[in-house]
């Protein structure tokens, strides 16, 4: 994990992703690994390097690629957070000591770990607005009306969206899964717009980041791929809150017009 930072999408696999990557020696940093049954196993590792998307360490004992686990991270204030993730990468070094990368879920802020020099910063700043500008390209493309858009004419004869349709709809079974998950979807929604009135970042970033965990399955990939370009707005605490608002806003146009079916 030298110069490939991972982090896995809402699928569960690990997508790749070249980013920089820093020194990090941080000695003892807790990973709780999670068995198959839910069972928590807790380790500690030594930290070598990190990038956004996740860290390269080494381990005293060994432990099974495809792993899910929770990595403890200390930012520079002080702060303690845990952050999902799994094992990507393992390779022994000498006896029972392993060389492992480790994915992050979700992208951190790298400078709320380290201090980057100045090239490392120009180098950050430019994936930061690589990333942003791959969200842009996404929410332009979800504006679309797609396959799973009902639209409509108004004045002028310009089709706009006018409900989002799960592509289940149809499908034998799914029915009753579809409408309970749009329900639910109601409620999200409403807990959404709240979070935005709030300006509450985390509770936005959360809900934002259910949306991707379930829109997909549930036969709505103009939601999830909406959801996944906002959320980009709300990773990193030093970007324009009222931005990242806006962005959601946006999400919430969407949402609100999520149907189990036409």
């Amino acid at each position: 994990m030298n110069q490939t930072d991972t982090a896995t999408s809402s699928t569960g696999q690990p997508a790749s992703r070249r980013s920089l990557r820093v020194p990090y020696s941080r000695d003892r940093i807790p990973v709780a690994l999670l068995g198959a049954d839910g069972a928590k196993s807790e380790v500690e590792v030594t930290g070598r390097n990190i990038g956004k998307g996740g860290i390269g360490a080494l381990l005293e004992g060994h432990v099974e690629r495809g792993t899910r686990c929770e990595v403890e991270m200390q930012s520079l204030t002080g702060q303690t957070s845990r952050h999902p993730a799994l094992i990507i990468f393992t390779r022994p070094v000498r006896g029972d000591l392993h060389e492992i990368g480790i994915a992050f879920d979700d992208l951190i802020d790298l400078e709320a770990y380290v201090t980057l020099q100045r090239v490392q910063r120009m180098i950050y700043e430019k994936e930061k607005k690589a990333d942003r500008d791959k969200a842009e390209r996404i929410l332009a493309h979800a504006s679309a009306p797609s396959a799973d858009h009902q639209t409509h004419a108004t004045k002028g004869n310009t089709p706009t969206p006018r409900s989002i349709v799960s592509q289940l709809a149809n499908q034998s079974g799914r029915q009753e899964q579809v409408s309970a998950y749009v329900s639910e979807l109601a409620q999200r929604t409403t807990a959404l717009s709240e979070a935005a009135a709030q300006s509450d970042r985390q509770a936005m970033h959360d809900l934002t980041q259910w949306v991707i965990d379930t829109a997909q399955d549930n036969g709505f990939p103009t939601l999830f791929a909406v959801a996944n370009a906002v959320i980009t707005y709300l990773e990193d605490d030093q970007d324009d809150l009222d931005l990242a608002r806006g962005q959601v806003n946006e999400l919430i146009g969407y949402l609100s017009r999520a149907r189990a079916s036409a």
